[in-house]
């Protein structure tokens, strides 16, 4: 049966009736009251529910309703609705949720095969849409039909309506069913259109629709990674919408299947990778994983389509170059770690040789976390840092989560070394590092690599992060073509973006888009294997070539002089609250400030 609002007093006291979860949202995404504390925390938890409200503020609907389902399967009712009714776009919308027991055991495929009968399209389209085929399409109509007690699909897609079992975000996109509410509002929310209205029905569909170009994205949409989820997810997004706004690839429109991946563990990604090669996928994005072992390709491999991953692991590097005829399609769009040792003495030395900062000593701290790409402090980097005059005096390392930094904060206040290479890559972590540190804090510049990217960092960490330094071997630049893409992001989401992963997730569809156009083939694999061996791009994170053996990208200044081949190392500083680069020329927009946790706070070293 579809949920209705459940029984009990705010409270919990039996007998009383409970409000509906309900949270009001303004119009640039805010929540800005709550009615509810449950409703304010599903949102929270959900950030992408709050883009949806915001979308139907810009569209000129008063209101949809649809199915939501979260990371951890929980299925709830979702109505928003435009406050006060009536009110012109702009204003506030209302959105309640009511947790919902799925109606006649749906699985959540049935519900993505329901949601696309509902918007008209025939088994064939929607095998299309999900990946799979006609025939599978079918027996999911036939099982529909039976678990809601309807003889035909007009039936089903009536009640669907009615009972808003309509599952965003829409399976495939918003587009596809544009005559319905929630497509209108799924593509807003997506950044699909910039803006709709509701569209008279659809002309009657034939099976000539141009098949699509059918990315398949293994992004974590909960748990631990789910902040860097929601960057991969919106950045991949975005690119679809700009190439598919410009016409698609010859006339075909480019798509995305969605699904979920635990980074952290060796199943969670071969699952991952199991699922988009069952539907058949013309190539896969992802993001990171965190467990080195050549058997997750074990999947993808027989299969053979191309997989674009943002690691920066020297270790898989080698393993492409190792076997490439069983691994010719995997690919780094990113530089290795082995970089962001010799990027950190660089940018001291550098520092101290403009007059910019005077070091106290000359003693170097390093934290490492036992993850893939964790280990920091390589020969290579201890090499180098002695012969710049530096003393590498400690190594710690610290767990990925929960980290306990006790043994961190002693030694760096022992010691108070002249700066600390802080090698944490979760964001929650390293905001907790940096609140501790500044408690009691020492003359010690704080260097971190990628965390503060993500902008759960700065959110958690507030204003303890103001003067922390860091870097990435892929970063958003702030060049034109990166201003262009984080407005673009900002006004699709009502937030800008982070400074590295939404801007390679957009890279990422680009890259395969430029090899699909030249080989007109997606399923052309080893074809379009070889166009992203060849062609050179240039994205908002800087330049991607992909020739090398190794086939990860190559990091300027460290592996090319030519800023025009790689992509920039970049180095940023919190200034104000925002994030500035640093480094390295030509892309730098700030000169380094002294951090405020020093003696003497406030004073600029240049």
């Amino acid at each position: 049966m579809v949920g209705s609002p459940v029984m009990g007093g705010p409270q919990g006291n039996p007998g009383e009736e409970r409000v509906v979860p309900t949270a009001l949202v303004g119009a640039w995404g805010t929540i800005s009251e709550v009615y509810d504390g449950r409703g304010r925390r599903l949102l929270e938890a959900e950030p992408d529910l709050v883009a949806y409200a915001r979308a139907l503020l810009d569209s000129e609907l008063p209101l949809v309703r649809f199915t939501w389902i979260t990371s951890e399967r929980t299925w709830y009712a979702v109505t928003v609705q435009r406050q006060p009714a009536g009110a012109a776009p702009g204003s506030a919308a209302t959105v309640e949720l009511v947790e919902l027991d799925p109606p006649g055991r749906l699985t959540v495929r049935e519900l993505d095969v329901l949601t696309l009968v509902a918007g008209g399209l025939s088994n064939p389209e929607i095998a299309v849409h999900l990946g799979t085929t006609s025939r599978t399409i079918s027996s999911h109509v036939e099982s529909i039909l039976a678990k809601l007690g309807q003889a035909t699909r007009a039936g089903a897609a009536g009640l669907a309506i009615e009972h808003g079992l309509l599952r965003a975000p829409v399976p495939g996109g918003g587009r596809s069913i544009g005559a319905l509410a929630i497509g209108v509002v799924d593509q807003l929310a997506t950044g699909g259109a910039e803006r709709a209205r509701v569209a008279q029905p659809a002309p009657a569909r034939t099976r000539t629709r141009p098949r699509p170009y059918l990315i398949g994205a293994a992004f974590p949409l909960g748990g631990r990674a789910a902040a860097e989820g929601v960057e991969m997810r919106r950045g991949s997004q975005l690119a679809i919408a700009d190439v598919n706004a410009r016409g698609g690839i010859a006339g075909r429109p480019v798509e995305r299947l969605l699904v979920e991946v635990d980074p952290f563990t060796r199943e969670g990604v071969e699952t991952a990778f199991r699922r988009l090669v069952d539907a058949e996928v013309d190539a896969i994005v992802t993001g990171y994983a965190f467990v080195e072992d050549v058997t997750l390709y074990d999947v993808v491999a027989p299969y053979g389509c191309p997989l674009l991953n943002v690691m920066t692991s020297e270790t898989q590097a080698e393993w492409v170059r190792e076997d490439p005829s069983r691994l010719g399609q995997v690919f780094q769009v990113g530089p290795t770690e082995n970089h962001y040792g010799v990027g950190f003495v660089r940018f001291l030395d550098e520092l101290v040789a403009a007059g910019r900062w005077k070091p106290p000593n000359r003693r170097l701290v390093f934290i490492e976390t036992p993850v893939a790409g964790g280990e920091i402090a390589r020969p290579l980097t201890i090499r180098y840092a002695e012969r710049a005059g530096w003393k590498p005096d400690a190594r710690i390392a610290v767990a990925a989560h929960d980290a306990d930094w006790t043994e961190a904060l002693a030694e760096i206040r022992r010691s108070a070394p002249a700066a600390v290479l802080a090698a944490h890559f979760v964001p929650a972590e390293l905001a907790r590092f940096q609140r501790q540190f500044v408690a009691d804090p020492t003359d010690t510049l704080i260097y971190a690599l990628y965390a503060p990217s993500v902008p759960e960092y700065l959110e958690l960490a507030g204003p303890a992060a103001e003067g922390v330094v860091w870097a990435t071997l892929s970063g958003v630049y702030s060049d034109r073509l990166g201003a262009a893409f984080r407005a673009r992001y900002t006004a699709a989401h009502g937030m800008a973006p982070g400074r590295s992963l939404a801007g390679i997730s957009y890279d990422q569809v680009n890259l395969l888009v430029h090899a699909w156009a030249h080989v007109g083939n997606p399923r052309a694999f080893g074809e379009v294997a070889s166009a992203l061996r060849q062609l050179t791009h240039r994205g908002v994170n800087g330049t991607y070539f992909l020739g090398d053996d190794r086939q990860c990208a190559l990091a300027y200044p460290d592996q090319t002089p030519d800023p025009s081949m790689g992509l920039a190392h970049l180095v940023f500083q919190v200034q104000h609250g925002t994030q500035r680069v640093l480094a390295p020329a030509p892309y730098a927009e700030a000169t380094f400030t002294t951090p405020p946790w020093y003696s003497g706070a406030g004073r600029r070293a240049a």
